[in-house]
């Protein structure tokens, strides 16, 4: 979700607090305690793919600005991972080392072109139906000759082949912003561990710019986990801190406080149409992953259903085995709290083998449950 509070068609005014002038990082660093307003003519709050990318596109235009995200780095964990063909597109035409390093750490297309339905588990069920999104034709049986040919591309993909020199690409967001960050962000501009807590609007009689005004997260709040070198930038900011700019722009999700601001109106209807727990996890053991795609083959999603989980299971990457379990829960008579790492590890392995399989390896270190 991106929202935007701006002063579109007015000249830029002076900031309440003086003529401070800054590209991000040099006002964003003072000593601890000290509030040091920042003035800057775009800040972004978000350091999701849609704000890193904003800001080094800003960067690259050379327009001066801050970017802000309440977390204490960037995520660990997957979330989003398909990079559709209209985004890779604009990586490829404003950031070709970018591009190159997507497409380096994408795994192949025929790894993640379908999704499957699954009857009791990936190893030991059976195969319901399979689609591939991008294939005229069902794709090849398992005891298909290896040299056979692929199955040509649908008509919608090859018209799309024809019309695009980008592809689209499966890659899990996490890796992505960290490429993102190295290849394509200034540091300088990014700091972590500060959330917005209110905006002031802009006044063009007065001549008042936005204020917003930022406080420090939580080092033990789950969406602030604890600052590490590689993931984060320099220390936060001094806070609270005030950021006068002429645009603020929200690229915080759809619970964004400043799409909030910027719009009367809220949204209408149920607040919260499903609930998933996602449980993200790594299988370690390679003769585990091989008993996968012997039975199952690659795919992008796996759909299962027994009788002890229905889940989603996401590849994330499966050579690195990286996973995510999507498993929907149904409040009142179920809560989050219901799902302990026991239970998430009872529910992965449910799908992953069939309940009540417990051999060493696969209920020992081949399965880890992260948080």
């Amino acid at each position: 979700m991106l929202a935007a509070l701006g002063s579109l068609g007015r000249q830029r005014q002076p900031s309440l607090h003086g003529s401070l002038r800054c590209l991000g990082g040099a006002a964003l660093s003072g000593a601890p305690g000290v509030s040091t307003p920042v003035s800057t003519p775009v800040c972004i709050v978000g350091a999701g793919p849609t704000g890193l990318f904003l800001s080094a596109l800003l960067t690259q235009y050379k327009v001066e600005h801050v970017l802000l995200d309440r977390n204490r780095r960037l995520p660990n964990h997957p979330q989003a991972h398909f990079l559709n063909t209209r985004s890779m597109e604009l990586i490829q035409a404003h950031f070709p080392k970018l591009h190159a390093a997507v497409m380096k750490h994408s795994p192949p297309m025929d790894t993640w072109s379908s999704f499957q339905f699954c009857g009791g588990s990936l190893v030991s069920g059976v195969r319901l139906g399979i689609y591939d999104h991008f294939a005229a034709s069902p794709p090849s049986p398992k005891d298909a000759p290896s040299d056979a040919p692929p199955p040509p591309p649908s008509a919608a993909y090859a018209n799309l082949l024809a019309s695009s020199p980008a592809r689209c690409t499966h890659l899990a967001q996490n890796k992505f912003t960290r490429l993102l960050k190295s290849e394509a962000v200034d540091d300088g501009n990014v700091r972590f561990g500060a959330a917005l807590d209110e905006i002031a609007a802009a006044s063009p009689e007065t001549g008042r710019r936005i204020t917003a005004t930022f406080s420090p997260s939580s080092p033990s709040s789950p969406s602030s986990p604890p600052s590490s070198p590689s993931s984060s930038s320099s220390s936060s900011p001094p806070v609270p801190l005030d950021v006068h700019c002429d645009y603020l722009v929200g690229c915080d999700g759809s619970n964004s406080l400043v799409r909030r601001s910027a719009l009367s109106s809220s949204f209408e209807g149920s607040a919260g149409m499903q609930y998933l727990i996602n449980i993200y996890f790594t299988i370690d053991s390679p003769a585990l992953t091989a008993a996968i795609l012997d039975a199952a083959g690659p795919s992008m999603l796996y759909f299962v259903y027994n009788s002890s989980v229905i889940a989603a299971f996401v590849a994330h990457d499966i050579d690195e085995g990286e996973w995510v379990a999507q498993v929907p829960f149904f409040p009142p008579f179920q809560s989050a709290s219901d799902y302990t790492p026991e239970r998430c590890r009872e529910l992965v392995l449910a799908g992953i083998v069939g309940a009540g399989v417990a051999s060493e390896g696969i209920a020992g270190d081949a399965l880890t449950i992260k948080a």
